[in-house]
């Protein structure tokens, strides 16, 4: 038998949605069955909060949002900020002068790093801002210029110790990016989708066999949990 899951943390873009960011309705009712007996579940995500605080309360999700790549926390309207944008700004300041770099629409709300368009060449960027304190995550969607010592696995450390009461192996978290890498690897069970990224599946405990939504399904059936 597996060991009880208490807390489970999915991932929004590429996770929940497909590639058109749709959410997937069957992955919706899949979780919020979740919710129904007991568990809770978080959204953790490179979006920014206010996308992310809007999504959890209207898809009907319980626990805290770990949003900008874990830089920040919340829990309804207590908010914690893990991190500063203040090195990721002083870096992008530095990279236009040295390349294009557009911020994504989102980056006006953003608070703890900095996002620029993934049309952008990622190792390109990189280069150029060796020598700052930060690392530059690519999501897919966006790369997310944030402190090297942010991330998803930190932020779910934080609520899970100071929120929830809870332990990392009790914690299914799920993703699909290389933003989702360490949570993943962390995490009691880690899971990734047919459509994850190398990175994931070569740390994850499951891969399913379907992605996006489906998969999300997929992968609480061989949790033991019930979906329908």
């Amino acid at each position: 038998m597996k060991k009880p899951v208490r807390a489970i943390a999915v991932d929004i873009d590429g996770t929940l949605t497909d590639y058109t960011r749709r959410v997937s309705c069957e992955a919706i009712q899949a979780l919020r069955k979740q919710v129904d007996g007991g568990i809770t579940v978080m959204l953790v995500t490179g979006n920014v909060l206010p996308i992310a605080y809007a999504l959890c309360h209207y898809l009907g999700f319980n626990g805290p949002v770990i949003a900008e790549n874990g830089g920040l926390v919340s829990r309804g309207t207590e908010v914690e900020f893990l991190s500063s944008r203040e090195e990721p700004a002083r870096a992008y300041e530095y990279l236009i002068t040295q390349m294009k770099a557009e911020r994504i629409f989102s980056d006006k709300w953003r608070e703890t790093e900095i996002a620029i368009r993934s049309e952008h060449d990622l190792e390109e960027v990189r280069s150029h801002l060796v020598g700052f304190d930060v690392k530059v995550v690519t999501t897919g969607w966006a790369h997310h210029i944030m402190h090297k010592d942010t991330d998803k696995a930190n932020g779910l450390n934080y609520v899970l110790d100071r929120w929830l009461g809870m332990r990392m192996d009790e914690l299914a978290a799920i993703g699909d990016s290389d933003n989702d890498v360490n949570m993943i690897r962390c995490a009691g069970y880690g899971i990734t989708l047919s459509n994850g990224s190398q990175m994931c599946k070569k740390h994850a405990d499951f891969v399913s066999s379907k992605p996006h939504g489906k998969g999300i399904v997929e992968a609480l059936e061989w949790l033991g949990l019930e979906t329908r």
